[in-house]
């Protein structure tokens, strides 16, 4: 005769039994600032593999609805650890809402993943025309949106020219000949929008930069 015994583990926490799906704390809705060079990550919290008997390698990634508004980065996450951050970028032209979505995944066949949503909402760009002060001269600016920061200016008198971003912060400042096309950079300057302020004894002359 044998003799056997049978276990009955009715929490399927067995090392047989697969694993539980893996957690991720809800994640709140964020608006983003455009005053800002650089946005504040999203925080990840909360992030586990939901097996607690064996130690599962964890991934986790993250999709915008709309990348062209909301562009992201690599998530910043290294396994095992309960928490991560979602970096992105936000269009220097539209406004708008975007859904991102967050999924951390274990590997496994079955309860292998869990998928977060939340919605980072854009404020519209401001518009700032081509404004003047009476008896301002004639100001050409180009390309517009400046790809890499570069763009040339051309005023019709000597003057001052000075970009801000949109918290105020003087980012250039450089001098311009009259009727003299200058190329000029924003070095190391974030996608977005800013401020050229063009002062000649003629007047003064701002209108909207777009770095993309």
């Amino acid at each position: 005769s044998r003799t056997f015994r049978v276990f009955y583990n009715p929490g399927g926490t067995g090392p047989n039994q697969p694993a539980s799906p893996p957690t991720l704390d809800p994640i709140a809705d964020v608006t983003a600032n455009r005053a800002l060079v650089t946005q504040v990550p999203v925080a990840l919290s909360g992030i586990a593999d939901g097996d607690p008997n064996q130690v599962l390698l964890l991934t986790v990634t993250a999709v915008s609805s709309d990348p062209a508004l909301v562009s992201l980065g690599a998530v910043s996450y290294s396994s095992p650890a309960a928490t991560g951050a979602v970096p992105y970028t936000i269009s220097s032209t539209r406004g708008g809402t975007a859904t991102v979505s967050v999924t951390v995944s274990n590997g496994q066949a079955q309860n292998g993943s869990i998928t977060r949503s939340f919605s980072v909402t854009v404020p519209a760009a401001p518009v700032v025309s081509g404004t003047r002060t009476a008896g301002a001269g004639t100001v050409s600016l180009y390309p517009n949106p400046a790809p890499d920061g570069r763009f040339w200016v051309e005023s019709s008198s000597p003057g001052e020219v000075t970009v801000l971003d949109l918290s105020g912060r003087v980012v250039l400042k450089e001098q311009v000949p009259g009727r003299l096309p200058r190329q000029l950079q924003l070095f190391s300057a974030a996608k977005g929008i800013y401020l050229l302020r063009v002062r000649t004894a003629e007047g003064t002359t701002t209108r909207r930069l777009a770095v993309e």
